[in-house]
């Protein structure tokens, strides 16, 4: 058997089947499985360079939200459910708000030359508070403070 025929025979096992702990397959697993096997050791372009010919190509995972809550699917369904009965004259927002915080010198850039410094101890000079909201129907946000 020649080198792409056995990569592709190890990568078509699932990686527990080689002592690997993990779900799928990576570059450095999929090279550790073959040497394992087959005693031979192959580089990682040439590994990309077989699997790249066979057709297969590397993504990143897709990140997606997960929740712990149990009702967390019905939630969602009722959330859809709203959003597709929507009249045209209706609008569906999520709020959020941040504060109130105090309104004091804090730490970034600065476009002086001069040397800024911050003290340790300050006497507020008020507060803030932020409120967003999100349009569910337009993807757009407004804010208020």
């Amino acid at each position: 058997m020649t080198a792409p025929v056995r990569i592709l025979e190890v990568f078509h096992h699932k990686p527990t089947a080689f002592g690997i702990n993990r779900t799928n397959w990576t570059q450095p697993a999929l090279l550790k499985a073959y040497e394992q096997s087959y005693g031979e050791i192959i580089s990682k372009s040439t590994l990309a360079r077989i699997l790249r010919r066979a057709g297969y190509r590397w993504r990143k995972a897709r990140r997606v939200l997960t929740s712990p809550d149990p009702s967390y699917h019905e939630k969602v369904e009722l959330l859809l459910n709203i959003l597709r009965c929507l009249g045209d004259n209706e609008m569906f927002f999520f709020l959020d708000e941040w504060g109130p915080i105090q309104v004091r010198k804090r730490g970034g850039k600065a476009y002086r030359s001069d040397h800024a410094t911050i003290p340790r101890y300050q006497v507020s000079r008020g507060s803030v508070s932020l409120i967003a909201a999100l349009s569910a129907t337009t993807n757009q946000i407004g804010w208020a403070t």
